[in-house]
C-alpha cells in the first residue's frame, strides 16, 4: 500500500546510482519522500552506532576495523539493490528509503576520513594509506559482487 496516494504522472528519482531525473514531483509527495529517507537514515544511523558498540573502540595506530566493514557492507549492498530494485511507481518510496536513507545513515565516510587523519597525525602513515587503498578497493568489489548477485538472483 503506497504511503502517498499515487500521482497521474510516474514517480522518478534523480540519484546518482541509475535512474531518471524528478519530473513534476507533487510538494506533498516531496515531504513524504523526505520523511521515508529520514526514517531510513535513523534506521541505519542505529545500525551503524550498533556496529561501534559491538565493535568497541580501536588503538589510534590500528586499521579501524569497524568503519572498514560498515563501508564495505554498504557498498555490497547499494551494489545489489541499485541493481534489483527497479524504480516503479508503485513503490516509490522504496529505493529512497532503502539507499539514500539507510544506506546513507550506515556508511560513514566521514569517519573513514576522520580516521584516517588521525593514523596520520599518530605517525602511522602506512596504516593510514592501507586503510585508504583498502576500503577503496574493498568498496569498489563489493559494489560490483552486490550488483553480479543481485543480478545472479534476478535471473532465476
Amino acid at each position: 500500500m503506497p504511503i502517498v496516494p499515487p500521482e497521474s504522472h510516474p514517480v522518478q528519482f534523480a540519484v546518482p546510482y541509475g535512474g531518471p531525473v524528478v519530473s513534476g514531483m507533487s510538494a506533498r509527495r516531496h515531504a513524504a519522500l523526505l520523511v521515508v529517507i529520514a526514517v531510513g537514515g535513523a534506521v541505519g544511523s542505529l545500525a551503524r552506532h550498533s556496529v561501534s558498540i559491538i565493535i568497541g573502540a580501536h588503538d589510534p595506530q590500528a586499521l579501524p576495523w569497524g568503519t572498514l566493514g560498515v563501508n564495505v557492507t554498504g557498498c555490497l549492498a547499494i551494489g545489489a539493490l541499485a541493481t534489483a530494485l527497479p524504480v516503479v511507481a508503485a513503490r516509490w518510496w522504496l529505493r529512497p528509503l532503502l539507499i539514500t536513507g539507510v544506506l546513507g545513515g550506515f556508511t560513514t565516510f566521514s569517519a573513514f576520513a576522520l580516521e584516517t587523519g588521525v593514523l596520520l597525525d599518530v605517525g602511522s602513515a602506512g596504516t593510514a594509506a592501507l586503510y585508504v587503498g583498502g576500503t577503496v578497493l574493498a568498496g569498489l568489489l563489493a559494489v560490483h559482487l552486490g550488483r553480479a548477485l543481485a543480478r545472479v538472483r534476478g535471473a532465476r
